[in-house]
């Protein structure tokens, strides 16, 4: 049997599918008009999660925040190229791409600023990770916190921003702290302004206006956990590498009563927020108890953390310091230890007696060189 067009509407009708396809001349437009419409879509999917996630109430606001506001930084990211280009459009962004990976791969962390820790780590600070470095009262665990931001801060490459979380020095005296570091002023004159002479005095100040131009950041007083991964999320994103340094994790505010339970909830968190960011590495500074007097030139250990082991449990690596006192007048002496208790992903523990430098109040200490069968030093 013959097809008849009129039983299907006609040939005017079958000319009228076509009318609103795209033209050859006009598919770039078409292409736009989707991506935008496709953008707007993932728009309104992302604030109606927002609104669903805010009524809800059942999430900490910050986490929403953060996690919006990098689904939205998602959205806008240009489309990848087509997989079908030449390759000679390409290989310089590749030929780039595989030496960030090996140059990640032989340093994969943030120096310290300690010769023998980083030796020890493999670089120092492990990148999406969390170290703990900690120490009784009065032993200088905010002291390593300051030598490291010096470290990374005043050097002329300035690669690395510093990020503090102080919960327990005011932003001046972090600053003062730093002032040794890039002039003759010993600790003991920079903190204490009494002893300064009006030498002196204009010394500091030359040393603090220069500090001024470090890519450094401190936010001090009471915080929570839930302010600190959400200033984590902001800062990560404005800076192509950083280093946190919270001082200190027992002073997190915020959580449940019972301490044991509020360590296993901040390390957690903490852990899972740092992964996030593969630019950032975080130092946590952990204050141990003080111990009698006739236990005071014992070296701490890992289960003098106490209360919870879950921040080890979580951490790359752990190092306790130790200043061993004088027997007879019970003062610091400048003979000092640092025990690296554990370490995971490579590298090795072990400790080393090094110097406490009183003028930055810094634990000095080089690093360990072994030689191989052909004599060459390398490392260890």
């Amino acid at each position: 049997m013959l097809f008849r067009s009129e039983a299907i509407g006609g040939i005017a009708y079958l000319a009228s599918l076509t009318e609103g396809l795209p033209r050859r001349p006009a598919i770039a437009d078409y292409i736009s008009i989707l991506r935008e419409k496709g953008l707007a879509r993932n728009l309104i999917m992302a604030c109606n999660a927002a609104i669903d996630r805010a009524s809800d109430q059942s999430e900490p606001i910050l986490d929403i925040v953060s996690d919006i506001s990098s689904r939205i930084e998602n959205i806008t990211q240009p489309l990848t190229n087509s997989d079908k280009a030449p390759v000679r459009s390409f290989i310089v962004d590749t030929m780039n791409e595989v030496t960030r990976e090996y140059e990640e791969k032989i340093q994969p962390a943030i120096p310290s600023g300690n010769g023998w820790f980083d030796s020890k780590t493999g670089g120092g600070y492990r990148i999406g990770k969390y170290t703990i470095v900690a120490a009784r009262p009065k032993i200088g665990k905010s002291s390593w916190g300051i030598n490291s931001t010096a470290y990374n801060c005043s050097r002329d490459t300035r690669d690395t921003h510093v990020t503090w979380f102080s919960l327990e020095m005011e932003k001046k005296e972090i600053l003062l702290n730093l002032v040794p570091y890039i002039s003759t002023i010993p600790n003991i004159i920079a903190v204490r302004p009494w002893l300064r002479t009006p030498e002196q005095q204009v010394e500091v100040l030359n040393a603090l206006a220069e500090i001024g131009d470090w890519p450094l950041s401190i936010n001090d007083g009471e915080m929570d956990c839930d302010q600190i991964c959400w200033t984590m999320d902001r800062d990560a994103r404005r800076h192509e590498r950083i280093l946190f340094v919270l001082d200190h994790f027992g002073l997190i505010s915020g959580g449940d009563k019972d301490i044991r339970k509020r360590y296993v909830d901040h390390s957690e968190r903490l852990r899972k927020k740092i992964k996030q960011h593969k630019n950032a590495a975080l130092l946590i500074l952990f204050q141990l108890n003080e111990v009698p007097r006739e236990y005071a030139d014992k070296r701490p250990q890992r289960g003098d953390i106490g209360e919870s082991k879950k921040p080890l449990q979580d951490c790359f690596a752990a190092a306790f310091l130790h200043r061993y006192q004088d027997k007879e007048t019970l003062k610091m002496t400048r003979k000092a230890n640092i025990n690296l208790e554990l370490i995971r992903g490579g590298g090795s523990p072990g400790n080393v007696d090094c110097e406490f430098n009183t003028k930055l109040l810094r634990f000095d200490a080089e690093a360990e060189l072994e030689y191989d069968a052909q004599g060459f030093e390398h490392d260890r």
